[in-house]
């Protein structure tokens, strides 16, 4: 199937040397079920399938419950040995289990990934679009492109945040042959996803996204026009900066930090600020605005914290765009700063 996923620590390579310090550990603990499953992955990964089952069988008898990492490497185990029927109902158990409760934590995904394809079974999109989005929020651009682009593929797959996520992170690994495509195949969606106002974000990341702006600016206005919330004047900032309306993107972007003092994504309105600032030729400023934001960025450092540690309020998809922003302002800046030493 293709899919690229980081997989655990016990590979192939190393699996000879990972069973003796996992044995010792069982030796040391017995009662210990994690260190009995991790020496049943050790096993599987050095092809001895009857001892994984085993080994596994016993965590999730120490442990008294199993759970997803014991039964997808139950399932892959069972269909090495020829039991076909044992493994795929391990492996729906464990699929279920994890697309409920665990789509993010990035190890059972991949676990999830490996054991599908192991089976020759089709991955759901949520599984995708998680590893898709666990490349992305790690800054691995050209992985993150094409587990979208696996993403978006698949059965069921719908647009709105997939292909504006997906649009952000083709801009990231420098395909903009691919991200202009992307923006095309989202202004001729007639299905009622995406949304205006993302077809009009994704069509303003970066200059001549789209032959034709106006058709971006029809699409969105419905949900723009008048729109004070925060995502709508931004969506809209983004339109005016592109069309070379720069006091008006300046207008908006203040206005957006007027009404919503709080909001997190406030950087993407820093980051246009800070390419309208340089178009009005207001260089100091553009270059405050900037630092302002990646001040920001920096503080969390390459990665994105998940939402739901609370770490942050910023969406994926906002988080993305930062980026993309980042990148063209810093560049104006620094062409404005060779342009003055000459």
């Amino acid at each position: 199937m293709g899919l690229d996923w980081d997989l655990p620590a016990y590979l192939p390579a190393t699996a000879s040397r990972a069973i003796q310090p996992s044995k010792d550990a069982v030796d040391l603990r017995p009662r210990e079920g994690n260190f009995w499953h991790a020496l049943g992955v050790a096993h599987y990964r050095a092809g001895d399938w009857k001892a994984a089952i085993a080994r596994l069988e016993q965590s999730i008898r120490l442990r008294k419950v199993g759970d997803a990492s014991d039964w997808f490497f139950l399932a892959m185990s069972h269909w090495h040995l020829g039991n076909k029927e044992e493994a795929r109902k391990l492996y729906d158990l464990a699929a279920d289990w994890t697309e409920k409760h665990a789509l993010h934590n990035p190890e059972l995904v991949g676990f999830h990934a490996e054991a599908a394809a192991l089976l020759g079974l089709p991955v759901s999109v949520r599984v995708l679009l998680e590893q898709a989005r666990t490349h992305a929020r790690s800054s691995r651009w050209e992985q993150a492109a094409a587990a979208y682009e696996q993403a978006a593929a698949a059965p069921g797959s719908e647009m709105g945040h997939v292909s504006f996520e997906h649009a952000c992170v083709l801009l990231l690994a420098d395909d903009r042959v691919g991200y202009r495509r992307m923006c095309a195949a989202m202004l001729d969606d007639q299905s009622p996803k995406p949304r205006g106002f993302l077809v009009a974000r994704a069509c303003t990341l970066a200059p001549e996204a789209v032959d034709e702006l106006a058709r971006a600016e029809k699409v969105g206005s419905a949900e723009l026009a008048g729109n004070n919330r925060y995502w709508a004047l931004t969506a809209s900032a983004g339109l005016h900066y592109r069309a070379a309306r720069f006091q008006q993107a300046a207008d908006t972007l203040h206005q957006c930090l007027k009404h919503n003092p709080g909001w997190d994504g406030r950087l993407l309105n820093w980051l246009w600020l800070s390419l309208t600032c340089h178009r009005l030729g207001n260089q100091e400023e553009a270059r405050q605005w900037l630092d302002q934001a990646r001040a920001w960025l920096d503080r969390y450092g390459g990665e994105m914290p998940l939402r739901a540690e609370g770490k942050i309020g910023l969406h994926l998809h906002d988080w993305l765009e930062a980026h993309v922003l980042r990148r063209e302002a810093e560049a104006l800046i620094r062409e404005a700063g060779r342009a003055r030493k000459k």
